[in-house]
């Protein structure tokens, strides 16, 4: 059943908003993921040892704030999608997907990095987790 009829406008437009949101700032973790892969692999030329570990510090907090505010959305997007349980699955497992390599990677990531494909893993899992929105944004707005 529909339960966008019995919706004030107002709350179709704001979920309509966040649900973007959350495809647009998922997008936007993806390209900084992509970005920190690209300055990762060249910086080592560039700076000395110093240099590169303060980067990289700054990098991370940039990306777990990024992560952060892509939670938020995701909650949201998935509390106005709740009705609908296609698009509700898609952005829960799209959440999951971003959240859940921040906790294992510490553990298994410097194995990841002996074989040198930790870097692959972690693109993958951000463009899936985009892919897996961009078609719950499609689903949110078509089963509406």
């Amino acid at each position: 059943m529909n339960n966008s009829i019995h919706a004030a406008p107002y709350e179709n437009i704001f979920g309509s908003l966040l649900v973007g949101l959350y495809s647009w700032v998922i997008g936007v973790n993806f390209g900084a993921v992509l970005l920190d892969i690209v300055y990762s692999r060249t910086i080592d030329d560039v700076l000395s040892a110093e240099n590169t570990m303060s980067v990289f510090g700054e990098v991370s907090d940039f990306l777990l704030l990024v992560v952060t505010l892509t939670m938020l959305f995701a909650i949201a997007a998935i509390g106005f999608a709740w009705n609908l349980s296609a698009t509700r699955r898609l952005f829960v497992a799209s959440a999951l997907v971003i959240i859940l390599p921040v906790f294992a990677l510490p553990f298994i990531g410097p194995s990841l990095q002996e074989l040198a494909v930790g870097h692959w893993i972690r693109l993958g899992l951000s463009g899936l987790a985009s892919i897996l929105a961009a078609i719950g944004l499609h689903n949110f707005h078509i089963l509406r």
